[in-house]
């Protein structure tokens, strides 16, 4: 539990690997994540179930893998990290205190666990389900990637447009939090300069990070009116959640023939 690299299927800095596969294949009762792909492109992740996992399930690591296709898996019965005292369960305000990475938690963002951890929507995300976690679907913001891949990757996470994000499931989470939803598009990991450059987790919202997607990103980093692009987000499902099927704090989302019960 909570060692890097220790996962039960790991893809590990691979660049382009479009012969890289996980197919047809269970991971039970795992102590830390079930699929972790990082620094790899272009990989297929499909038809696999995931069930009693403890942290994020299905895991984008720094937030520069893309082209990735992640499709008809189920990821259920997710647990959260949960250290010490002090943590975001039954929270009721949009703001939730921060938390940062420890020995005992090394990415603080899995006190959120959910199935699916996706850093980066330039990845083909269609037909899976979550079920339990924080929420389902997790789409942190990231300003700038993480870990090994910090200081070598020029564009923003959190400005890239989606491939595919098309009939997924979640159901069954978002007990957590008041605002807790199956489809969560907010919670921002940063590395905070303030707090001697540790790396930081805002689970609630914080309008310090917003998502602002480009159809081009420019080398300012900024994304005009012109230049805005709208994340289409398509026959996506969620019930049983105690607060919204989806929740995004940044908006500029094009939702269309979803269902929430």
């Amino acid at each position: 539990t909570n060692l890097v690299g220790r996962y039960p299927m790991h893809f590990h800095l691979l660049g382009e690997c479009p012969e890289c596969y996980f197919r047809d294949s269970s991971v039970h009762r795992s102590y830390y994540r079930c699929v972790a792909i990082h620094g790899t492109n272009n990989i297929t992740v499909s038809e696999n179930v995931a069930f009693d996992v403890r942290g994020f399930c299905y895991y984008l690591e720094d937030g520069v893998e893309m082209h990735n296709v992640l499709s008809y898996n189920l990821g259920a019965f997710i647990h959260l990290f949960v250290p010490y005292g002090d943590n975001p369960r039954r929270s009721g305000g949009q703001t939730i205190p921060n938390f940062t990475s420890s020995d005992e938690l090394l990415l603080p963002a899995d006190v959120a666990a959910s199935a699916f951890y996706i850093t980066n929507i330039r990845n083909s995300i269609y037909g899976n389900a979550a079920s339990g976690g924080w929420s389902g679907f997790a789409f942190p913001i990231l300003y700038d990637p993480i870990g090994q891949h910090r200081f070598t990757y020029a564009d923003r996470p959190s400005m890239v447009q989606e491939l595919v994000i098309d009939g997924n499931t979640a159901h069954s989470t978002g007990f957590w939090w008041n605002h807790g939803s199956a489809f969560y598009f907010g919670g921002a990991l940063f590395y905070d300069s303030s707090n001697n450059d540790v790396l930081t987790y805002s689970p609630g919202r914080n309008q310090d990070f917003t998502r602002d997607p480009c159809k081009e990103i420019r080398p300012d980093r900024k994304c005009w009116n012109w230049n805005e692009h709208y994340i289409r987000f398509t026959n996506n499902k969620a019930f049983l959640s105690r607060g919204s099927g989806l929740n995004s704090w940044s908006g500029r989302m094009e939702i269309d023939r979803c269902e929430v019960h």
